[in-house]
């Protein structure tokens, strides 16, 4: 009798046990559920309004700025993304700005407005005078220039030394072995930085319009009459195979030109009442 009791009084402490575990998993559970919709809630993070709070919009910017310095602190590679390496400020640009909008600094320190270049094609190269490249494009770079110059084209050298520090010398001592070695004559101008910072914003329109930064030495970008980017080569294409292109892109200034000369004339010609003169 007393081992009937006895079974009796274990089965009614573990049907108590089982009770309360079963009522200790239901409230841990009922707080697993209101933690995760809390969580949901908060990530939606949206006042009445339906509008982001202004705490999760500053949380959103200070995230964006920790990315944003990340990118900045990378190591400089062949392969580069596009706009990592580019001051933010100067990114910003209006429709109405084109590579002849902005102003660069000549070979001699003076700066000097692109707008003299309006209206004519540009093919702009970073050179570098101990390169492996440097041989092939400086005389491809004469040889085209010489073979176009009087058909409203020019070829606009910028020296850099960000591509394994093979621009070392001074903007005086570039241009004179320019002019020495290859009889260099179309424009040089000053040392530019096409990387990070102090990337001038003639540089910075062509980064952005290309959408990425150059990765070496010689790379070309052609430049139409109006200032807009047309192509862009890596030093990897010899400038004996962009002739087709630098041609069309004269033609079409050509073209341009002859149109807007006879809007001109025909403007000069004319009254203010309509009539001619």
């Amino acid at each position: 009798m007393a081992s009937v009791n006895n079974i009796n009084t274990l089965q009614k402490n573990m049907f108590k046990k089982n009770t309360i575990s079963k009522t200790i998993f239901r409230w841990f559970a009922m707080i697993c559920l209101i933690t995760t919709l809390f969580k949901l809630s908060a990530a939606d993070a949206l006042d009445e309004s339906g509008k982001v709070s202004p705490e999760t919009r500053k949380t959103d910017e200070i995230t964006t700025n920790a990315d944003d310095k990340i990118f900045e602190n990378e190591e400089d590679e062949l392969q580069v993304t596009s706009g990592n390496n580019l001051p933010d400020e100067q990114t910003l640009k209006t429709e109405e700005d084109d590579f002849y909008s902005f102003n660069v600094t000549d070979i001699t320190g003076i700066p000097v407005s692109l707008e003299q270049y309006r209206g004519q094609v540009s093919l702009v190269v970073n050179v570098a005078s101990e390169c492996g490249f440097t041989d092939d494009h400086y005389k491809g770079l004469v040889k085209l220039h010489e073979a176009y110059r009087e058909e409203d084209f020019n070829v606009l050298a910028f020296p850099c030394n960000q591509f394994g520090a093979q621009e070392p010398a001074s903007n005086h001592e570039i241009e004179r072995f320019a002019k020495t070695v290859f009889q260099v004559d179309f424009p040089i101008f000053a040392k530019v930085n096409v990387l990070n910072d102090d990337v001038p914003e003639a540089w910075n329109y062509l980064i952005d319009r290309a959408g990425e930064p150059p990765n070496w030495n010689f790379w070309k970008y052609l430049v139409d009459c109006d200032g807009r980017l047309m192509n862009a080569w890596g030093p990897w294409v010899a400038v004996s195979e962009i002739y087709y292109n630098v041609e069309q892109a004269i033609q079409d200034c050509q073209e341009k030109n002859k149109i807007g000369a006879v809007v001109t004339e025909s403007t000069s010609t004319t009254d203010p009442h309509g009539g001619e003169l």
